[in-house]
Formats: C-alpha cells, structure tokens, sequence
C-alpha cells in the first residue's frame, strides 16, 4: 500500500511538472472585441452621424421633453394632489399614463435606432475584425485568445482590446 501511495505522489508531481512546462510555452491574451469595434474612429464617426441626424435629434428632444413634463407633473401632483377633486386626481393619472405609454413608445423607437446602428457597425467591420484577430494572434505568438468577458482575471498584458482598435482603424481608413 505503502509503495502505491509513493507511486501516485511521484506520477502527481511529474504531470503537474509537465503541465507546468507546458503553460509557460503558452501566451494568453484576452480581448473585447465590441469595445474595440466601437472604440474606432470610424464607429465613433457613424455614432455623432446619427445622434445629430435630424429625425434622431428630433425624436430625442420629443422624449426629453415628455420626460420633463412627466417630472413636473409628478411633482405638481405630490405638492397639490391632496387638494383636487376624484376628477382632478383622475385625469392627472390618465394624463400621466399617456406621458409614460409615450415615453415607452419613443424609448423603443431610440433604442431601435441604436440597434439598427450598431448592426451597421458590426457588418461593416466584420470582415476587418476577423483579418486584424488573426493578424494579432499570428504578430503576438498567442496560444491562447479569449474574450475578455470569459476571464477571470486578466493581469498586465495580456488585453489585447486597444491593439485591436488600433489595428482596425488603420483597416477602417
């Protein structure tokens, strides 16, 4: 029994020896792929094009100006709400109901917009992400390359993500 657990204790130490060995051969990185696709000039270029885009502009004033008027009245009925009618109170609600199912509305119709542009970004880009991962992993010698959301624990040097975005601007140009 004796000779067996000296057995297992040795073949335990020459794996881990060459597990050891075998993970200093490798080179990890991680990288965030989406932060450096939006992180380009040309992202951010397609980004300020539609948030000063007329219909864009227009529908985001609408929703902050619904945004207010629903802040002022909520505070006008905190501060006079005890002193109206049931019929006062009743249209206050139902005019503020208006004001949220509005609101909801434009939310939807903005996030729709930001959706639409993103989608944009990405086909533009997906071709040129691909080249620049793979020239990347070939440039750095990586063994290893992950998604920076999937690590734990990223030390120094090992993100990739603003070499990428370097990378892709002078792709994107």
């Amino acid at each position: 029994m004796r000779i067996a657990n000296i057995l297992i204790v040795i073949l335990t130490v020459l794996i881990s020896t060459n597990v050891l060995a075998e993970q200093s051969l490798m080179k990890i990185g991680i990288v965030a792929p989406d932060a450096a696709v939006f992180g380009t000039e040309y992202a951010q270029a397609e980004i300020k094009k539609t948030e000063t885009n007329k219909e864009f502009t227009a529908l985001k004033a609408k929703f902050d100006g619904l945004l207010e008027e629903m802040k002022e009245l909520n505070s006008e009925i905190e501060n006079k709400g005890m002193t109206w009618s049931a019929d006062q109170n009743d249209d206050a609600q139902k005019k503020m109901g208006y004001l949220r199912d509005d609101i909801e509305l434009i939310q939807k119709k903005l996030k729709s917009e930001q959706k639409a542009l993103q989608s944009r970004i990405i086909k533009a880009t997906e071709e040129k992400i691909q080249e620049a991962l793979q020239e990347l992993i070939t440039e750095e010698k990586l063994t290893l390359l992950l998604r920076k959301e999937a690590a734990i624990f990223g030390g120094e040097g090992v993100d990739y993500t603003n070499k990428l975005t370097n990378r892709l601007n002078k792709k994107m140009k």
